[in-house]
């Protein structure tokens, strides 16, 4: 900790998700490549077009493509560097692009088995911060006492403290344990 900054950085986790665009952004290019190639097979046999198959075999690529997409996105708030300063956190994603959020903007973290979650009041958005990141501990730490300090919600799986039963806490308790009491 120098001069109050906490530094949080994960170079693995930033080549782990810059393979993974890679690859995700092959997979987007060969689904394109399938639909076009569907496109000239529709072209050529227009004929084909009613059939049941052909229909089937353009909503699977677009389909894939959604899902390539919504990984993409969420690739995209996965962050390697995060710093914990006064005013509020800085960090990073894997395309180096800076986001500075202060602690007024925060509207909740939510902690998960998963890793943490940042939502913010402005443009709805929100920063992931996997369990494997480093130092994780020290970091989830630093930052629920420092939300707890400028009253910002904080989260157990997506519900707010107030709500939270023993139940939420501990799946594998049964509520079939009989009363102690007589």
């Amino acid at each position: 900790m120098e001069d109050g900054h906490l530094v949080f950085d994960n170079d693995e986790g930033l080549f782990r998700t810059r393979s993974n665009i890679m690859l995700l952004t092959g997979l987007l290019v060969l689904d394109g490549f399938a639909l076009a190639v569907l496109m000239l097979y529709v072209l050529a046999y227009p004929e084909e077009l009613t059939d049941w198959r052909t229909s089937l075999a353009f909503a699977l690529p677009l389909l894939g493509s959604g899902f390539i997409f919504y990984r993409i996105r969420h690739l995209r708030r996965v962050i390697w560097y995060l710093r914990v300063v006064h005013h509020g956190i800085v960090a990073y994603d894997y395309t180096r692009r800076k986001w500075v959020i202060p602690w007024l903007d925060m509207k909740a973290i939510d902690i998960t088995d998963r890793g943490l979650t940042i939502f913010t009041h402005t443009e709805h958005r929100r920063l992931y911060i996997p369990a494997s990141f480093p130092d994780y501990h020290i970091l989830s730490h630093a930052l629920t006492l420092r939300a707890e300090e400028e009253g910002i919600p904080l989260w157990i799986r997506g519900k707010s403290l107030e709500e939270l039963t023993l139940n939420d806490l501990y799946p594998f308790l049964s509520n079939d344990i009989p009363s102690l009491s007589h």
